[in-house]
């Protein structure tokens, strides 16, 4: 099991070794960290990031900060400070490594679930074992929708993204779920079909 493991499908959550990581200073240090959690693998310049969370301030104040989110990002993942950095850092931008050893993100496992289960050829989605296999992972990866509850107010683009973010993992659970449910119907399997129409009716009453 990976040390550090984040989960953004449903509300945010971050802990080390089972326990819930302390001291984010505020919700946007939150919001970082799941900004760059999902959009992980590559560097995001500081300009970006500014105009996305500190969108009403000064460009000063909004650098300034940044500065002070990144720092206490650093500290909040201390534990990892003698392992490989995971935020990766340069004067011009900020990458947070996904493929680190000790780390897992909830939304990056399901993405490349979904990968997987685009690129799989069959004839018949209902009796592929695989990719349904793939989807009964994907189900149980979300807790809710992808960032519940995380809002911020005076960050418009922040919220825009987590809404779209939010949407596209909203409707491809459902599909997941109804997949799921046509397969399990078929073979009878009417204790699974409840189970997973009870979480379709959750999702989308």
């Amino acid at each position: 099991m990976k040390k550090l493991q984040i989960r953004l499908l449903g509300s945010f959550q971050a802990t080390w070794d089972g326990v819930p990581l302390e001291g984010f200073r505020s919700d946007k240090v939150r919001a970082l960290l799941a900004y760059l959690a999902t959009e992980g693998g590559h560097p995001h310049r500081r300009e970006s990031l500014t105009a996305m969370l500190w969108e009403a301030d000064s460009p000063k104040a909004a650098w300034a900060s940044l500065r002070t989110a990144l720092s206490n990002l650093r500290q909040v993942l201390s534990p990892l400070e003698d392992q490989p950095p995971l935020l990766i850092t340069t004067r011009q931008s900020v990458t947070f490594d996904t493929t680190h050893p000790d780390c897992w993100v909830d939304v990056v496992e399901f993405d490349q679930l979904m990968a997987v289960h685009q690129a799989h050829v069959h004839q018949d989605l209902a009796h592929c074992s695989d990719c349904l296999r793939v989807l009964a992972r994907m189900v149980a990866l979300c807790r809710g929708d992808f960032l519940s509850g995380l809002t911020l107010p005076d960050s418009l683009a922040f919220d825009e993204w987590r809404v779209i973010e939010q949407q596209a993992r909203h409707y491809q659970v459902l599909e997941a779920l109804s997949a799921l449910i046509t397969h399990h119907r078929v073979l009878g399997h009417y204790d699974e079909v409840e189970r997973y129409a009870r979480l379709q009716i959750e999702l989308e009453p």
